[in-house]
């Protein structure tokens, strides 16, 4: 898969590389669990590299990045990634309810309700969309 996308570990080429192998990986997971959640993630304020989760599905997904590393990943390679999956999940999530909203419109709605995902993340106080 060629995309484009910022550099994730930026050590260095391999470093990279292994990072991109797994983005990879997750991103064709999270297709397969539509419904993932990432709240079930933990993790520890100003610690990097130790990230766990609550449940089965949220270990697979952190299996799966894993070894899509060749020759191995560190935890803070595997916390960065499932930190940039988060984002995409989330950003993948708002793109469909926005075409669901003007799917509705086209067909005549006047108005279109849209509940919060109840597993998404809390957004910062202040944020605007």
């Amino acid at each position: 898969m060629k995309r484009r996308t910022i550099v994730i570990g930026g050590i260095s080429r391999e470093y990279e590389h292994a990072c991109q192998l797994m983005l990879d990986a997750g991103i064709e997971w999270l297709k397969a669990h539509p419904d993932f959640s990432f709240k079930v993630f933990k993790g520890y304020a100003n610690v990097t590299g130790i990230v766990f989760t609550e449940d089965a599905t949220g270990d697979e997904l952190l299996d799966t990045i894993a070894k899509a590393a060749e020759g191995g990943a560190s935890g803070a390679m595997v916390q960065a990634v499932a930190s940039h999956l988060n984002f995409i999940h989330n950003q993948h999530q708002r793109a469909e309810a926005r075409k669901m909203m003007e799917e509705a419109q086209k067909a005549g709605a006047t108005a279109v309700v849209i509940q919060r995902d109840p597993n998404a993340p809390e957004e910062p106080k202040g944020t605007k969309h």
